[in-house]
């Protein structure tokens, strides 16, 4: 009898130094988000930016994605980001968003209650005016 529990001591002491320094899974730490940089945002603030890629999963290509459709909501039709993943696992994001699109000429067609340069103001489509599809989207 002794024996079995001399046994079931040195059994219990060789589990509890095989487990040492293992963690279960639920007591990991969550997973940290990288550290992100961006630099060029002029038209948009550059904390909604990061608060936008962040958001969207950054560095899943869909962020990437909802900023370029962002920029294009402001009538940057051509912003480009480039992603550049640093040494430290860090990510710089480099935006150049171009010229801001602009009105060159717009018509409108079956208004009858309306004159056609009374929509176009109401909407602001002005010759030159920056084309912000945001806007136009909100005023039509």
């Amino acid at each position: 009898m002794r024996n079995l529990r001399l046994i079931a001591f040195l059994l219990s002491l060789a589990l509890l130094a095989a487990t040492a320094g293992t963690t279960r899974a639920d007591d990991a730490a969550p997973a940290r988000e990288p550290e992100l940089h961006v630099f060029g945002c002029h038209a948009l603030p550059t904390e909604n930016a990061v608060a936008l890629l962040r958001g969207n999963g950054f560095p899943e290509a869909r962020a990437l994605r909802a900023l370029q459709d962002a920029y294009v909501g402001e009538g940057y039709l051509f912003a480009a980001m480039s992603v550049t993943q640093q040494a430290d696992a860090s990510y710089t994001v480099v935006v150049d968003e171009g010229e801001r699109a602009r009105v060159q000429s717009a018509r409108v067609t079956g208004v009858r209650t309306r004159t056609e340069a009374d929509v176009l103001a109401a909407l602001e489509l002005g010759v030159g005016a920056p084309f912000q599809p945001k806007r136009l989207a909100r005023n039509i």
